[in-house]
């Protein structure tokens, strides 16, 4: 099995990042973000976090006093799963995925464009 391209992957996370209105408050914070692979489930050696790579979550996270997460700037577009929690909720949206977490100093949103790839259940 092979990796899946990870610049074409990283780059359909950033595209979905695009299409979040984020507020004000969120696009004025202080932000990081980075990349994570995710090791494919059938390797023929499966050895942690080791290639070949299913695909990649890209992580934001907005650090800043007070800052907060209202799920209603998703505007319908994504679906509130069971999965998660109050300060942890978790969306799709088609194939997609994205994580929210929050502290009383930031806000992390974690994206996985394909996620839900090929999964049937319903969202």
């Amino acid at each position: 099995m092979k990796s899946v391209d990870q610049r074409n992957y990283v780059a359909g996370n950033e595209a979905l990042f695009r299409t979040i209105p984020l507020p004000r408050y969120l696009r004025e914070a202080y932000s990081n973000t980075w990349t994570h692979a995710i090791p494919a489930h059938n390797q023929c050696l499966p050895l942690e976090n080791s290639p070949p790579y299913s695909g990649y979550i890209t992580t934001r996270v907005y650090i800043g006093p007070r800052l907060g997460f209202d799920e209603k700037i998703l505007r319908g577009r994504w679906v509130r799963m069971a999965a998660g929690d109050v300060n942890t909720p978790t969306f799709r949206r088609g194939e997609a995925s994205l994580t929210v977490a929050t502290t009383d100093e930031s806000v992390l949103l974690a994206i996985d464009y394909r996620s839900y790839a090929g999964r049937t259940d319903a969202a």
